[in-house]
């Protein structure tokens, strides 16, 4: 419930800046980058569940976007950094879904803020197909070494 409420937070900041279509992209990119972490770095015969890598996804994304703007990321920065410590104090935590999908978000939103001019569209394009592909080769790399 609470990973609800901080997405939908976060979601009504960041939507509006990078548009629908761009947090959509930002925000499934970013789950998936928590679920491809969690594929390697977890025990695979422990389930997990949850939202905690979209929404650090969105936090990376946001504190992207702050440093991109010249605002002050200290507050960001500082809610990320106990957020992500607390899962290795707490079990239950996925700190591998937390770390995967902040890295996917900071990725997608560093490929956004360097190509915001509309002239660099298919550069922001190929950006996030790479961010894809990256993923698509290390699921399959994974999924290869079970069999």
């Amino acid at each position: 419930l609470l990973n609800s409420y901080a997405i939908w937070i976060f979601g009504r900041i960041l939507e509006p800046l990078l548009g629908p279509v761009r947090f959509l992209v930002m925000y499934l990119t970013a789950i998936i980058g928590g679920s491809v972490a969690v594929m390697w770095l977890s025990d695979p015969q422990v389930p997990v569940v949850g939202a905690s890598g979209a929404l650090f996804g969105l936090m990376g994304a946001y504190f992207i976007v702050v440093r991109s703007t010249g605002g002050n990321s200290t507050q960001i920065f500082t809610l990320i950094a106990i957020n992500f410590g607390l899962g290795f104090f707490i079990s239950g935590i996925s700190w591998e879904g937390h770390l995967g999908g902040l890295v996917t978000g900071l990725a997608i939103a560093g490929i956004y803020s360097q190509t915001r001019q509309r002239d660099k569209r298919v550069q922001q394009i190929f950006g996030v197909l790479l961010v894809w592909g990256v993923l698509y080769g290390l699921t399959m790399l994974k999924i290869s070494s079970w069999m």
